[in-house]
């Protein structure tokens, strides 16, 4: 895989990636909720459940 991949992949697995419910721990968002659906934006809930990715799935 291109390192950029990869990167992605350790990001998600650790859950050190640029989703609301992580940046609002270090106040670079004000809610961790999901724009989409409310749900809080996690990386399981951006990986399988949010609707926004439905297609993409």
């Amino acid at each position: 895989l291109p390192r950029g991949s990869c990167s992605i992949i350790v990001q998600l697995r650790t859950g050190h990636v640029a989703l609301r419910n992580y940046l609002k721990r270090f106040s670079h968002e004000e809610s961790p909720l999901c724009l989409r659906c409310g749900a809080r934006e996690t990386p399981e809930h951006f990986l399988v459940f949010c609707a926004r990715f439905t297609r993409e799935r």
